[in-house]
């Protein structure tokens, strides 16, 4: 009977941790460049929600949208509002994070003890 095991992931973390970086420092400088894909892909415009889109049908699920939910304030920063700050921030930070855990995954793949 064939045992199981965990396959070996030692060789591989450094190249996920060296693509991390560059993709954390992006997404941190540049954070409007990925919400605009976000946006875009849920249906938050620059007019309201897009008609048909996931955002719409997250709406209709939702029925009552309180001012200080996740979708309000998605909704808010699509159409430049007080969102824009929150998300723009949460994105920078989630960018800075990306890098650092990249980076850490880098390190600790080329420390040998």
């Amino acid at each position: 009977m064939p045992t199981l095991s965990l396959p070996d992931l030692s060789g591989g973390y450094g190249t996920v941790g060296i693509i991390m970086i560059p993709i954390g420092i992006l997404i941190a400088t540049v954070p409007g460049l990925v919400l605009g894909l976000i946006y875009m892909i849920f249906g938050f415009g620059k007019q309201g929600i897009v008609a048909g889109s996931r955002a719409a049908k997250i709406q209709s699920i939702m029925r009552i949208v309180a001012a200080t939910s996740v979708f309000a304030i998605f909704q808010s920063a699509a159409m430049g509002g007080y969102g824009a700050a929150i998300v723009v921030s949460a994105m920078q930070a989630a960018g800075v994070l990306t890098a650092v855990l990249g980076t850490a995954l880098a390190a600790l793949s080329a420390w040998r003890p």
